[in-house]
């Protein structure tokens, strides 16, 4: 923070992003060294979004005077050491690896089974712009631009689930996971994340989620996961820069 008050943060444009928006976006970091720019010097107008953890609340209020809004109250949860739960040996949904023929079923299912999130939580972005985000999203994975595994689940041999996961060194990200409505409740997300825990040795599996999504907190905790840090995920449409 400087002597004023402000905040110095990097700028990386999102050309992926921009695409689906259909307008220049951009991605601001908290600057880690005296490099960074105060939001005042940007003024490209465009889509603004930064992830600022919940304990940094003056950063928080001092993106809300530049007109950010919270889009979403996120947590970040943590498993040390997962082990393999009895529970989704008994789940009806048999899961496998993703093909690349499933390429379409999977985005389709990535359309329609989010509603919380900061894309459709924001009042700015159309549904339908943020359903199809998400479809893209999961696309990526298999034009080998996001993710390193990606895994599906069906039920008498239809897909209804996937998870996307990044893996590095001794950690595994959930990138993103999705369940058809209609099969919500039938232990389909904990037979996938159940079957990337058994087919990836990973000793440390890290996932986000909205802190108001209670199904999945139930999920996440039940599986032995653990809040270790709040977020909030911030937006700004900006018509002539800051």
């Amino acid at each position: 923070m400087t002597m004023d008050g402000s905040f110095q943060f990097d700028v990386e444009e999102d050309t992926w992003l921009a695409k689906w928006l259909h307008q220049p976006a951009y991605k601001l970091s908290l600057s880690k060294s005296d490099r960074g720019q105060v939001l005042g010097s940007y003024s490209q107008p465009g889509f603004y979004y930064s992830k600022i953890s919940s304990s940094r609340t003056r950063c928080v209020e001092y993106l809300v005077r530049n007109n950010f809004v919270i889009a979403s109250l996120d947590v970040t949860l943590e498993l040390i050491s997962p082990k393999i739960h009895k529970a989704a040996e008994n789940s009806r949904a048999k899961v496998t690896a993703a093909q690349p023929f499933m390429k379409e079923t999977i985005a389709e299912i990535a359309s329609n089974c989010f509603a919380q999130d900061r894309f459709h939580q924001d009042p700015a972005i159309e549904n339908g712009v943020a359903d199809q985000i998400k479809s893209e999203w999961v696309k990526n994975y298999f034009d080998g631009r996001r993710g390193t595994h990606m895994f599906v689940a069906k039920i008498k041999d239809q897909i209804v689930g996937f998870i996307l996961l990044i893996v590095a060194d001794a950690t595994a990200t959930i990138d993103l996971i999705g369940v058809q409505k209609k099969f919500h409740g039938q232990g389909v997300g904990r037979a996938l994340i159940d079957e990337g825990i058994r087919q990836i040795e990973s000793r440390q599996w890290i996932v986000g989620t909205q802190a108001n999504n209670y199904a999945s907190l139930s999920l996440y905790h039940a599986l032995g996961f653990k809040v270790v840090d709040g977020n909030c995920s911030m937006h700004a449409h900006m018509k002539t820069g800051f």
